[in-house]
């Protein structure tokens, strides 16, 4: 039972930081690097059609971004997404061989779509097709 109500307040404490400006503030505040801080704020103000929030920033120069209206997420990283996480879209900062590739997440059968930097208004523009 412990559980359970806590996970709905977990749940209930991301719902207020991804209503509330001010809690979104902080969190775009929290982010380390800078590159990684101006993509962030872009894909903000660019997908604000979807209604984005930042759902979490980790230590390791990752950003989760989750959307309103749309069951997915996308993850802004400087490195490699680990294998038992699922995100729909992946950016990557770090230097990649390829500016776009796809692949099949072993654990979910989804496609996880990613994306380098360079190919970042490719990203944006699949998001907002939502083919995604």
């Amino acid at each position: 039972m412990n559980t359970e109500k806590s996970i709905r307040k977990f749940i209930a404490e991301k719902k207020e930081t991804a209503n509330n400006p001010e809690s979104q503030a902080r969190l775009i505040k929290s982010i380390k690097v800078r590159k990684i801080k101006r993509v962030t704020e872009k894909l903000l103000r660019d997908l604000c059609d979807l209604r984005p929030f930042i759902y979490h920033v980790s230590g390791w120069n990752s950003v989760y971004i989750k959307f309103d209206n749309y069951p997915w997420s996308l993850r802004l990283g400087d490195h490699s997404v680990r294998e038992k996480y699922n995100y729909k879209i992946n950016i990557h900062t770090e230097k990649c061989e390829k500016d776009y590739w796809l692949e099949a997440d072993t654990f979910s059968n989804k496609r996880n779509h990613h994306f380098s930097l360079n190919s970042l208004q490719d990203a944006i523009d699949f998001a907002l097709s939502r083919e995604a």
